[in-house]
């Protein structure tokens, strides 16, 4: 695996800060910036792509596989979680990751809350089967943003909106109210402590021996 152009994902240093397991194709690790919750975790494609829609099919079986295998970790060891990929639509590291973030944290509880009633007015929101149906709608757009919750798949169709929707801080700052903890990278010091010591309970709840 190789740096490309810069890419943070396509650093392997950078990668192994964090690391729960990999297989083949993709690496499982904490969100070691920016966590939401202790369970935070993200699925990162080895190879570098734009976003999951642009992911060839031969790694469908694969990619599934990772994904619910750290779903069902976080949900054992913290709380059911609901997964966000940004697609290429506001991407903070423009390599495809998927998040997959507990249902409940020290400052929110979303277990009864629909977190796709909370996507901006003006961006068309679809339901959707699996990741061919990204696929589908990211050859059509060229972008989308994808929130599951419960096993339901919802795309959000961004192509036109007049803004950028930062899907994960987003929906968590409205519904809360937390405006301070929008972006991970401004937050208070106390908040980077705060983050850190999740990373850690993340790390050693979930990393395979």
């Amino acid at each position: 695996m190789t740096d490309n152009n810069g890419c943070t994902f396509c650093n392997r240093e950078d990668i192994e800060e964090g690391l729960l397991f990999q297989t083949d194709n993709f690496f499982v690790r904490a969100a070691v910036r920016g966590a939401m919750a202790p369970g935070h975790v993200m699925v990162i494609s080895k190879r570098h792509l734009s976003c999951y829609g642009a992911m060839p099919k031969s790694l469908d079986e694969e990619y599934a596989e990772a994904v619910d295998r750290v779903e069902y970790k976080v949900a054992s060891s913290f709380s059911i979680p609901f997964l966000i990929e940004q697609g290429i639509h506001g991407q903070s590291i423009k390599h495809a990751h998927l998040h997959l973030v507990p249902l409940v944290s020290p400052w929110y509880d979303f277990r009864n809350t629909r977190l796709v009633d909370y996507v901006p007015q003006g961006i068309r929101v679809e339901e959707g089967r699996d990741i061919n149906d990204l696929r589908r709608v990211f050859r059509e757009d060229g972008q989308y943003v994808a929130i599951e919750q419960y096993e339901t798949l919802n795309i959000c169709r961004t192509k036109g909106f007049d803004g950028t929707f930062r899907s994960l801080r987003g929906i968590a700052t409205e519904i809360t109210g937390r405006t301070d903890l929008f972006d991970w990278k401004t937050v208070a010091p106390e908040v980077v402590e705060e983050n850190k010591l999740w990373v850690v309970q993340t790390i050693d709840r979930l990393r395979e021996k």
